[in-house]
């Protein structure tokens, strides 16, 4: 595994010319509709809980689906056109890393990408992935803000063209009519295949991110 990842990483540094965008998003919002979302799913009896990373991946899936020029990937023989957010998710394993793709992320419910998830996790840990259930994809996501990591650059994963690194939230002063409050922020840096998706694409992908993070309400729909 160790020797597949090497190849494949240098290969993706060596003939992918990455981009790099960063914007930081207030996340108090966020982390209220996941605590709210929680408690409606305890008092149902649900013994799981949604992670900000299935709220930060379904906004992700969304902004990508908002931005037609981004839903594309590079070819040698060109431009490939998808119809579908097919996201690959790093998965951590004692071996390695590996990135099971989250099918029509966009297309799911909340609910739903957050089970998927779940279920492509236990089943990497597993090690019962099918090769046809890592391949592929649109973009990728990678969290390490679990970890304390403020923010990173991550890797493409060829054929992907976009990879968001998602870091730790933290708290941060802001002024509010004039009178400094603590918000929590959230820091989102977006690796970008200058080959299929310009900067400016790239930009609008973050905005729609940006918006949907600090006002998630339809991300529950």
């Amino acid at each position: 595994m160790r020797r597949t990842i090497a190849r494949r990483l240098v290969d993706s540094k060596q003939t992918v010319p990455h981009f790099y965008l960063e914007i930081r998003c207030e996340a108090d919002a966020l982390l209220a509709l996941r605590m709210q979302l929680n408690t409606v799913l305890a008092d149902g009896g649900a013994e799981t809980k949604l992670t900000v990373n299935d709220l930060v991946m379904k906004a992700y899936a969304l902004a990508i689906a908002r931005t037609p020029e981004a839903m594309v990937t590079w070819t040698d023989e060109g431009m490939v056109r998808h119809r579908q957010v097919d996201l690959g998710m790093a998965v951590a394993l004692d071996a390695g890393l590996i990135t099971p793709i989250l099918r029509d992320a966009a297309r799911l419910s909340l609910g739903a990408l957050s089970d998927a998830a779940r279920l492509a996790i236990g089943r990497a840990r597993e090690g019962r992935l099918g090769a046809e259930e890592y391949s592929g994809g649109l973009a990728g996501i990678s969290n390490l803000g679990m970890f304390g990591v403020s923010a990173f650059s991550a890797i493409i994963n060829p054929p992907q063209s976009m990879n968001l690194a998602v870091g730790t939230i933290e708290t941060d002063l802001a002024l509010r009519d004039g009178q400094p409050v603590e918000v929590r922020r959230l820091r989102l840096t977006l690796s970008v295949d200058h080959r299929a998706i310009d900067g400016a694409v790239g930009a609008r992908l973050l905005q729609h991110l940006k918006r949907l993070i600090e006002a998630p309400l339809l991300l529950a729909a």
